[in-house]
């Protein structure tokens, strides 16, 4: 899946085209990566691996975040990891292929 987590309360549909997502706030990011993965990202493209787990990140600004991309097969601890970083901070993960959001746990 490639993914998008972003902060949004509306419904790909109800958005404008010049939409842009709410930023979250760079202690908000290092801290639900820390707790998730162990680690605070120093470089907006990283990839986390650890045993069976293989997810390719791409944060928009480190200074001021408003989306995370990912990539990864949504299949067992990688499904964990973006449900948990979403929840963390309280944001929505944009399918790709549905082209639709959906919340953490409906992953």
């Amino acid at each position: 899946m490639i993914g998008v987590i972003v902060k949004t309360a509306r419904e790909v549909e109800e958005l404008d085209e010049d939409w842009i997502p709410s930023a979250f706030s760079a202690s908000e990011l290092s801290g639900a990566f820390e707790k998730v993965i162990g680690f605070v990202p120093t470089a907006e493209e990283f990839c986390y691996e650890e045993g069976d787990v293989l997810i390719y990140f791409t944060i928009d600004d480190l200074a001021t975040p408003r989306a995370i991309t990912f990539n990864c097969t949504m299949a067992g601890g990688q499904v964990e990891i973006v449900k948990s970083i979403t929840s963390l901070l309280g944001a929505k993960i944009y399918d790709s292929e549905a082209g639709a959001f959906v919340s953490a746990e409906d992953v």
